[in-house]
C-alpha cells in the first residue's frame, strides 16, 4: 500500500468583490397573534377573534374566524377584529360584553377600548380579551435567493484528511 501522501490543502485566494445583483423587494414580515399559552395564529388576512366567531357574519365581511378558548366565560363570541391597513395591524372591539384592554410594552395598567373603536397594535403590545392575553409578533421572511448559493472555502490552515479541522 504505497500510496503517496495527500497533497496539503491550499485555500483559494478570496474572489474579487463583485457588486450584488439587483434584489427583489423583501417580503413583508409575517404577523402572528401569540396567545398566553404560546399558541399562535398567522394574521394572513383580516380576522375575527372570539370564543365562537363561526356563528357570526365574519365570512360575509371577509374575515377569517379565529376561535380562542376562554374558561372565564368573559370572551364574546365575536370579540375583536384584527385587520391590516397600510402595513399596520389595527384591532377593533366589536362592542363585546366585557370589552378589550390594551397595554403598551413596559406599562403596568390596561387601557379599555371603547366599543367599535380601533387602535394600532404594535409588536410587544398586549391585548386582553376575556381571560386571555394576546400579543403581536412579527417574523421577517428570508429574502428569496436569486442565484444558486456557492460555498467559498475560508482562507486559513485546514487539515482535511483525518485529524481535527482548523478554521
Amino acid at each position: 500500500d504505497n500510496m503517496p501522501a495527500p497533497a496539503p490543502f491550499v485555500a483559494p485566494a478570496p474572489a474579487p468583490f463583485v457588486a450584488p445583483a439587483p434584489t427583489v423587494p423583501a417580503a413583508p414580515p409575517k404577523r402572528w397573534i401569540v396567545l398566553d399559552d404560546n399558541s399562535r395564529f398567522e394574521i394572513d388576512q383580516d380576522l375575527l377573534v372570539g370564543r365562537d366567531p363561526d356563528k357570526s357574519n365574519a365570512m360575509k365581511l371577509g374575515l377569517r374566524p379565529i376561535r380562542i378558548n376562554d374558561i372565564t366565560g368573559e370572551m364574546s363570541r365575536s370579540h375583536m377584529e384584527v385587520r391590516v391597513f397600510n402595513g399596520e395591524v389595527v384591532i377593533t372591539d366589536r362592542n363585546s360584553a366585557n370589552g378589550s384592554q390594551v397595554r403598551e410594552q413596559g406599562q403596568r395598567g390596561w387601557t379599555k377600548l371603547a366599543p367599535w373603536s380601533s387602535v394600532k397594535w404594535r409588536p410587544g403590545m398586549s391585548v386582553q380579551i376575556g381571560g386571555r392575553i394576546l400579543r403581536l409578533e412579527l417574523t421577517v421572511a428570508r429574502p428569496p435567493q436569486l442565484r444558486p448559493r456557492v460555498d467559498v472555502q475560508h482562507a486559513g490552515p485546514r487539515q482535511l484528511h483525518g485529524g481535527s479541522v482548523y478554521a
